[in-house]
C-alpha cells in the first residue's frame, strides 16, 4: 500500500470488478443460445431443421457449442481487461509482477466457470421449451443473484472472507444445479416434445 500510494484505491477498485466477469460470461452464453432458438422459432427456420435428417440432439448441441465459444471469448476479454491493468499498476509502482491470490483465482476462474455451466444449462432448458418467459426469468436470476449478494455484503459491511465463502457456495450450487438441469433437459429432448413447443 505504501508503494502504491493513491493507486492502491485504483488497484482495489479494479480488483472488485470480478463479479462482472462471471455475470457477463454467463449472459453471453445464455443470450447466444436462447437468442438462436428464439430466432429460429420466430423466423420459421426451425421447421426446416426439424424436417431435416438432423437429430434434435445435434441441433441443440450445435447451438450450445456456439454459445460456449461466445462465453469463452467474453471471459478472455474481460479477464484480460481486469488482470492486465492490475499487473501494469503492480509493475509500475511496486516493480514486480503481481501474483494473484487464491481468492482472485476463484473469483476470476472458478466462479465464472460455474456460472458459465449454469448459463449453458439454463439456455438449453429455455431453448428446448421454446419459452420466452423462462428466458427472461433465467436472465433476471443470473444477474440479480450475484449482484444482490454483493449489495448485501456492501450494505452490512461483511468481512471479505465471508464474501468469498458465499461466492464459493454460490459457485458450487450453480455447478450442481447446472448438472441437474442438463439431466432434465436431456430427458426432455425428443422430437415430438420439441415439435409441440415450436410448432404447436
Amino acid at each position: 500500500v505504501e508503494k502504491l500510494g493513491e493507486n492502491a484505491i485504483t488497484f482495489v477498485a479494479i480488483f472488485q470488478l470480478f463479479p462482472v466477469v462471471a455475470i457477463f460470461t454467463a449472459l453471453a452464453v445464455y443470450q447466444t443460445i436462447t437468442g438462436s432458438f428464439i430466432t429460429e422459432k420466430l423466423s420459421g427456420t426451425m421447421e426446416f431443421l426439424l424436417a431435416s435428417p438432423l437429430e434434435i440432439e445435434e441441433i441443440a448441441l450445435s447451438k450450445v457449442l456456439v454459445g460456449a465459444l461466445m462465453g469463452v471469448i467474453t471471459w478472455v476479454i474481460l479477464f484480460l481487461g481486469i488482470t492486465l491493468p492490475l499487473e501494469y499498476i503492480s509493475l509500475k509502482y511496486i516493480g514486480r509482477i503481481w501474483i494473484p491470490c487464491a481468492n482472485y483465482i476463484w473469483s476470476m476462474l472458478l466462479f465464472p466457470l460455474s456460472l458459465f455451466f449454469l448459463g449453458l444449462a439454463l439456455s438449453l432448458l429455455a431453448g428446448i421449451r421454446g419459452s420466452e418467459f423462462l428466458s427472461n426469468l433465467f436472465i433476471f436470476l443470473m444477474i440479480i443473484t450475484p449482484t444482490g449478494m454483493m449489495m448485501v455484503v456492501a450494505i452490512f459491511q461483511l468481512p471479505a472472507q465471508l464474501f468469498f465463502l458465499l461466492l464459493e457456495i454460490l459457485g458450487a450450487v450453480s455447478f450442481l444445479l447446472s448438472v441437474f438441469i442438463v439431466a432434465i433437459s436431456y430427458r426432455m429432448i425428443n422430437r415430438l416434445a420439441f415439435v409441440r413447443n415450436y410448432l404447436g
